[in-house]
């Protein structure tokens, strides 16, 4: 995660998403990413694809107001 924070500071990012793509997950309609902005790390645990892209948009549209 230090890393992330790294680049989204070099970046100039308001936020950034890190998606694993290890072998465990190949071929799945379940994944897990981690959302970084400049306050919060979210974790969003082993989910469907779509239910993934409702938790990036809410932290989209929560940054945005």
């Amino acid at each position: 995660m230090r890393k992330i924070s790294l680049y989204l500071k070099e970046s100039d990012a308001d936020m950034m998403i890190a998606n694993d793509i290890g072998s465990r997950y190949n071929n799945s309609d379940y994944n897990e990413v981690f959302l970084v902005d400049s306050k919060n790390v979210v974790k969003t645990g082993r989910k469907t694809k779509a239910k993934i892209v409702k938790i990036i948009r809410k932290n989209i549209e929560k940054n945005l107001n």
